[in-house]
């Protein structure tokens, strides 16, 4: 009898065993916990716009305009000329030098968008013009627009023959070319800045030299905008600054 109940007992313990075997986890599986990103929070963009009006004003201290004209132009400054010409007239190529003081801007700001907004009382033809960073500290001048010899900026000179221009036409950085924008009739137009370029004027404003408006083709057409004088009134440079 002894010998029979200890075989029963030895089947149901590897039967027990067999069962346990079988029978799959009840663990409950681990889950995968995501990582948060964090999100970077952009405040609400302010927007300045710098005009351009009377000059010399204290209103208006740091803001400057002029063209540079080649051929026999070269040395010839027309800082005090209210006409702001930019492409090819009568065998010369002309360039538009303009400077805003964006220093209200605080340095630690981020440029999102920065936009120039130019008013056109002339033209013979369709013109790509484009916007490049100015490398090097030039002078306005008081040259009417019959030219002034051998003063401040011109095509050869930043300021004077003194300081010539690395590259004759204005010393620039084609790396911070604007859009492109197609200047068909008189009016208003506006052209796309670089924001990067706008961005180095904030963060570092002793490196603020303005900026060079010239024609994709300088062999053909041109424009003639009115500058920041006191006839220009409401048609003077525009530049348009979003920034967060």
């Amino acid at each position: 009898m002894k010998k029979v109940i200890a075989a029963i007992l030895l089947v149901l313990a590897i039967a027990a065993a067999v069962s346990c075997a079988k029978s799959p986890s009840t663990a409950p599986a681990a889950t995968a916990t995501a990582t948060p990103v964090n999100t970077p929070t952009v405040g609400p963009t302010t927007v300045i716009k710098f005009k351009q009006g009377v000059f010399p004003s204290a209103a208006y201290a740091g803001t400057s305009d002029t063209r540079v004209v080649n051929g026999a132009y070269v040395t010839d400054n027309f800082g005090s000329c209210a006409n702001l010409e930019v492409g090819f007239d009568s065998g010369l190529a002309e360039r538009v030098l303009l400077k805003f003081d964006t220093s209200a801007i605080p340095m630690t700001m981020t440029v999102q968008t920065a936009t120039l907004t130019l008013n056109c009382f002339g033209t013979n033809g369709i013109l790509g013009l484009a916007a490049y960073r100015v490398t090097k500290l030039w002078i306005e001048g008081s040259g009417l627009c019959g030219g002034l010899a051998d003063v401040n900026s011109s095509w050869n000179y930043s300021d004077g023959p003194a300081n010539p221009w690395t590259t004759p036409g204005v010393d620039f950085d084609a790396s911070s070319k604007s859009q492109v924008t197609n200047v068909l009739a008189t009016g208003a137009y506006s052209i796309s800045l670089n924001p990067a370029m706008v961005q180095t004027w904030v963060s570092n404003p002793g490196q603020n030299y303005g900026m060079l408006i010239k024609a994709e083709d300088e062999t053909t057409n041109y424009a003639a905008n009115y500058d920041q004088t006191v006839s220009a009134g409401a048609t003077a440079p525009l530049l348009t600054v979003s920034y967060y």
